[in-house]
């Protein structure tokens, strides 16, 4: 099978296509130019993935950048039409056009960092933890459709390695990670036509980029320490 991957150029989208490395089949990688986020975050981004392999993708992976605005233009839509890939993973790239998501034959899978009957769209992390919500805190696999992350879900899971020291940004990179395993355990039957699906039945917030702002972030980040303690303990009273 020819696989496509679609994500960005950050380090946890690096790591995104380092988990895939093994893969002969990957055809290409379109890298989606993003911003980058402030220094917290990402210093936290350097901490978890580090970036001692991210050249031995660029010399090792065919691939090629575009911006938000040009990944659904005629000359790339052409590129990927050419390729005629039979499966594409996706990861930190914008909303795509039926137009793009409809060209694999097996369709385009998604990692959301979130639980998408909690949250929907982007930050879902960060605006669970804004909620009081730790509960909702996980990573999603699942099909690209006409929604917003509303397609067929493959698999589901809460982040994993949560710790009372954990920061924000800390949350939202095991989630990330979190996500990564998903794919990883689910990738062969993906990839065989084995993987069972389920609709999903209830759609939760849906925030967009502009409804984050730096006082929220604050308040996040404030409240985070707390919202963890909590969370954490009620969890372990409950194994004993």
């Amino acid at each position: 099978m020819k696989v496509l991957l679609i994500t960005s150029s950050n380090l946890r989208h690096l790591a995104f296509i380092n988990k895939l490395k093994e893969r002969k089949d990957i055809a290409d990688v379109v890298l989606v130019t993003k911003k980058t986020g402030d220094e917290e975050f990402k210093k936290c981004e350097l901490n978890h993935f580090g970036a001692g392999w991210s050249k031995w993708i660029e010399r090792t992976r065919p691939m090629f950048c575009s911006s938000s605005v040009e990944l659904h233009s005629d000359e790339i839509l052409t590129r990927i039409r050419t390729i005629n890939p039979d499966i594409c993973f996706v990861f930190g790239a914008p909303l795509l056009k039926k137009e793009l998501f409809s060209i694999p034959k097996y369709g385009c899978i998604n990692i959301h960092t979130g639980l998408v009957e909690c949250y929907r769209g982007v930050d879902s992390s960060y605006w669970a933890l804004y909620d009081e919500n730790p509960s909702a805190i996980g990573a999603t696999i699942h099909y690209i459709d006409n929604s917003i992350d509303g397609g067929k879900i493959i698999a589901q899971r809460n982040t994993e390695g949560l710790s009372t020291s954990d920061s924000a940004d800390d949350v939202f990179m095991k989630t990330c990670q979190t996500g990564f395993e998903l794919l990883a355990e689910n990738l062969e039957n993906i990839m065989t036509g084995q993987a069972k699906t389920r609709s999903l039945k209830k759609r939760g917030k849906l925030f967009q980029i502009k409804d984050m702002n730096d006082s929220i972030m604050r308040e996040v980040r404030k409240k985070t320490p707390a919202v963890l303690e909590e969370y954490l303990n009620e969890n372990n009273s409950r194994s004993l």
